[in-house]
């Protein structure tokens, strides 16, 4: 469902200054809708019995299964990576929705790969201190002191 809200947010990456993602430009009314739907079907969820929604679940992993096939090596892996990116890096990978698994057809694997790693490598990770310490390191010839 569109909405007034559908432009996007880039994510810029603060040490290298480019555009590493993009997000969806929401506000209260959008994230209402998001809260009431989840809690909605969690009711819906809770209600049932685990042996029920262990049942779905494997469904679930049976239809994945199903669809591997649908997975095909010519797809846009610059949208891929940039999929992948938003969702495991979204709040430093701190939700429960970030890709945990991905499935890679074997004919872009290494493509793919190479793609996700070319990130990784202008991402800092670690303790918050020694992040803030590269990154000053990083700006010092960009920023006036």
């Amino acid at each position: 469902m569109k909405t007034a809200a559908a432009a996007i947010i880039e994510v810029i990456n603060p040490a290298t200054g480019l555009v590493i993602g993009s997000v969806p430009k929401q506000g209260r009314l959008e994230a209402a809708k998001a809260v009431d739907a989840a809690s909605s079907a969690f009711k819906e969820w809770s209600a049932r019995t685990a042996e029920d929604r262990g049942a779905l679940l494997m469904k679930w992993h049976q239809l994945i299964n199903e669809s591997e096939e649908e997975l095909l090596p010519d797809a846009d892996l610059a949208k891929a990576v940039d999929g992948l990116i938003a969702s495991k890096y979204r709040n430093a990978g701190q939700t429960c929705i970030c890709a945990n698994r991905i499935f890679v057809h074997e004919a872009c694997a290494a493509a793919f790969t190479e793609k996700l790693a070319a990130f990784r490598l202008t991402v800092l990770l670690g303790p918050v201190y020694l992040r803030t310490v590269a990154l000053l390191l990083m700006q010092r010839d960009r920023v006036p002191f």
